[in-house]
């Protein structure tokens, strides 16, 4: 009987399950008829599994009811693989409580017994469970705990595991740099299923990425190895993938939701639900894109009953076609309805995580769903496109609900980060200190993914703190979208402002403009204009800023002239803004330095992500707190720090550190107002968690701030890129000063390019000397640019909320 269930196991690797069905089931046959009780129940685990690489759960869940109930007996190994089983085939119908029952009972056997390479398996999985779940954090920590154990076994199926998990969590190309490892483990161990998995998993990626075409290619090569071994289950599974890479091109053809309804009839009948609802969901939505409203009724109508079916990307395709459906209908209250509740559900799962990065991530799932609600909106008035755009930006700029609890080793991890940068920074040329640099940084990444924390308190609509400092509008993220426009309407009028919130969609930019309560939309260029556009002015700037002087000088200014001068012509000029002025950019929009362009020099201008988080970021504070901090090798650090302390002396007593540390800079921003920190920037753009500030001791780096209980209402970072951030998804941006905002504070000021150390310095004296008179701080950063000689100083820009200092 053993034999036959070993040989069987090898025949399901290597020729399919069909031969190896029959084989189980010989051994079964023999074991009813000359074996007891516990050796039946191996026999109908091992029956469970190949049904489950079948493709046919169901059957195998039985067979593994079978195996429980009537191996009471079976020794720990044994009892341990069916408990195994029966978790994973719970996980694959969707039955997350159930699986987590099994794998953490056989994770406690496996320790009990001794048994490291059974208890890595089960806490593995355990973490899958956490995934099924929608607790993405926890699933991250449980896996990269279970990575620890001390067992040689292939981590091929693990890292598949948690590349999938990435990839939940909208961290994409982490996700592929994880899934070519396991690739690579995969292949030295001659693991050909998990291989084909992890084609799947990667075409997955590609499609995220913008790269159906390739997606499908990886999809058909892991559907004919699937084939060739007779594993039917999962060429079903390749074939849902290689719908949706369809779905996801240009173009897709007029077929594309017939196929995927005759796949749905195929899983229908082999008792894969998971896979049956996907197929039936790529359906509908290929239906949408054909125009043909009576089948995605009719698909919409059978989807309903599942509709909290799948992981959250499942979900918000779920919720964007049926309000797809609605809207067809001219059901807009319907429509408008499910795209509330996803963005309630996507908001649930940000809200577990304390980590920016993850936060940021996961928003990459509503930018199809941003899209539509501003197509829907768009054919009405200009109010309602500034309700559907705040509903999806304020996912990005609400502050973690959660702090990552105290780590130890953790805190020890970034402190050897901070000295090997140093190394790295005296001697670039060390390529063993760089992957150092690049291991750590990948591992430090994904415990900050993992990391849960407690609950912070939050205050109500307007509260004060022990300084005097005032808020306008505390937590107003979590307010309604409709309020929150009506809000900022009327708080635009009291402080003669204007707003432009920018929007892309139909090929082109446009922007809902609110001047003296009349709101109206602006058709701008199109995408393409704008693209191209936001490649010169990155090229400019970063030119102008690496040649200061010399023959080249000249030319240099000159080509960020005219770009400038096309940003005004092109998408300032149209707008009629008035001399104050909020900015909420779009995509290609967000590292402008508006400052600098024709019509805004010299007049405030403020950006921010969101609406709500212009009006939580508003604060006025009496008697403020000062912290002045000054890093090495900027040649003016010493003067600016003097200077912007000497601003508040008349105040009270602000003497600056100009030898600071990394730890300085985190408890100014927990005991003081004020911040300014003047010292050298770098934007990360591959983990922008490790953009950093330089100091004494080395860079302070955003993940150093995630656990701060920060009490800065403005920070003014006077270094190079602070404003910079990546494109996580559509509607969001992380970089230094965007997770500064993030974290609490109410308003950053800082630049998206390099400016000169002495402009840097002039300016940021005089904005501070301002900000002491009691000028609002966009006022007097707007003022403070224009009186130096340098054009580059009207990169510097105000991020978030008003700031005042009242006498």
């Amino acid at each position: 009987m053993r034999a036959l269930l070993a040989l069987s196991g090898t025949r399901a690797e290597r020729q399919g399950t069909e031969d190896a069905l029959a084989l189980s089931h010989r051994a079964l046959a023999l074991a009813e008829a000359h074996l007891g009780p516990d050796l039946v129940a191996i026999c109908h685990s091992q029956t469970a599994m190949l049904l489950g690489r079948s493709g046919r759960p169901l059957e195998a869940l039985t067979e593994l009811d079978l195996a429980i109930a009537g191996g009471t007996g079976m020794a720990p190994r044994d009892r341990f693989v069916v408990l195994l089983s029966r978790g994973m085939v719970r996980m694959e119908l969707g039955r997350a409580a159930g699986a987590a029952e099994d794998f953490a009972e056989a994770a406690a056997l496996s320790a009990e017994h001794a048994m490291v390479r059974q208890e890595f398996m089960a806490r593995h999985n355990l973490g899958c469970a956490a995934q099924l779940a929608g607790d993405l954090p926890r699933a991250l920590r449980i896996m990269l705990e279970a990575d620890r154990l001390p067992v040689d076994i292939s981590r091929a199926v693990a890292w598949l595991d948690r590349g999938r998990v990435l990839l939940e969590a909208g961290l994409v190309s982490e996700a592929v740099e994880l899934l070519d490892r396991a690739a690579d483990e995969g292949r030295d161990r001659e693991q050909h299923q998990v291989q084909g998995e992890i084609e799947l998993e990667l075409a997955r990626a590609l499609i995220l990425l913008g790269d159906p075409a390739e997606a499908l290619a990886r999809a058909r090569r892991a559907r004919r190895e699937f084939g060739r071994r007779g594993v039917t289950g999962w060429q079903r599974r390749a074939e849902v993938i290689m719908l949706q890479a369809r779905g996801a091109q240009a173009r897709p053809s007029r077929g594309l939701a017939a196929d995927a309804l005759a796949l749905a009839e195929d899983l229908g009948s082999s008792g894969d639900p998971r896979r049956l609802y996907e197929a039936r969901l790529m359906a509908a939505e290929a239906a949408a894109r054909t125009g043909d409203w009576d089948t995605v009724s009719a698909l919409a109508a059978r989807l309903s009953r599942h509709a909290g079916r799948g992981g959250l990307e499942t979900r918000m395709r779920w919720r964007r076609v049926s309000a797809m459906a609605a809207g067809h209908r001219g059901d807009h209250a319907a429509a408008a309805r499910q795209l509330r509740v996803a963005a309630d559900d996507l908001r649930r799962s940000r809200s577990v995580s304390s980590s920016l990065d993850l936060r940021a991530a996961v928003t990459l799932h509503a930018g199809p769903l941003e899209q539509l609600d501003v197509e829907l909106a768009r054919s009405a008035r200009p109010p309602a496109l500034l309700v559907a755009l705040e509903r999806w930006r304020s996912l990005a700029s609400e502050p973690p609900p959660v702090r990552p609890p105290a780590d130890p080793e953790l805190a020890e991890g970034v402190v050897t980060l901070r000295r090997l940068r140093a190394e790295a920074r005296s001697d670039p040329g060390d390529a063993e200190v760089l992957e150092r640099i690049r291991s750590l940084e990948i591992d430090l990444a994904g415990r900050f993914w993992s990391a849960q924390g407690t609950r912070t308190p939050t205050s109500g609509p307007s509260g004060q703190t022990a300084s005097g400092q005032t808020a306008s509008g505390r937590a107003t993220s979590a307010a309604r979208p409709r309020d929150v426009v009506r809000r900022v309407v009327a708080e635009l009028g009291e402080r003669d402002t204007d707003l432009a919130a920018f929007v892309r969609g139909r090929g082109s930019l446009a922007a809902v403009v609110v001047r003296r309560g009349r709101s109206r939309l602006v058709e701008l260029g199109t995408d393409a204009d704008l693209d191209e556009l936001a490649r010169r002015l990155g090229a400019d700037l970063s030119a102008a800023a690496s040649v200061l002087d010399g023959p080249l000088a000249g030319v240099v200014r000159a080509s960020l002239a005219s770009t400038l001068q096309r940003y005004r012509d092109t998408v300032l000029a149209p707008l009629d803004l008035g001399e104050r002025a909020v900015v909420v950019p779009c995509d290609g929009l967000t590292s402008v330095p508006w400052g600098m362009v024709p019509g805004r020099v010299g007049l405030p201008t403020t950006v921010v992500p969101s609406l709500s988080a212009w009006l939580d970021g508003t604060t006025r504070v009496r008697s403020p707190r000062v912290s002045v901090v000054a890093g090495p090798g900027l040649p003016s650090a010493a003067e600016e720090a003097e200077r912007v302390a000497a601003a508040w002396e008349d105040d009270r007593p602000c003497l600056p550190d100009l030898d600071a540390a990394a730890q300085d800079v985190r408890a100014a921003l927990e005991s003081s107002d004020v911040v300014h920190v003047s010292a050298h920037g770098t934007h990360h753009p591959e983990s922008p968690v490790f953009s950093s500030l330089w100091m004494a001791d080395g860079p302070v780096f955003l993940c150093d701030l995630e656990g701060a209980q920060i009490r800065s209402s403005l920070v003014v970072i006077s270094a190079c890129e602070a404003g910079r951030s990546r494109r996580r998804a559509p509607v969001s941006h992380l970089g230094l000063a965007t997770g500064l905002l993030t974290l609490g504070v109410g308003s950053v000021v800082a630049s998206p390019c390099k400016v000169p150390d002495a402009t840097a310095a002039a300016v940021m004296g005089d904005y501070h000397e301002r900000l002491r008179a009691g000028e609002d701080g966009a006022d007097a950063l707007a003022l403070a640019a224009a009186g130096c000689d340098d054009p580059m100083a009207g990169a510097f820009q105000t991020l978030g909320g008003s700031w005042r200092a009242d006498s």
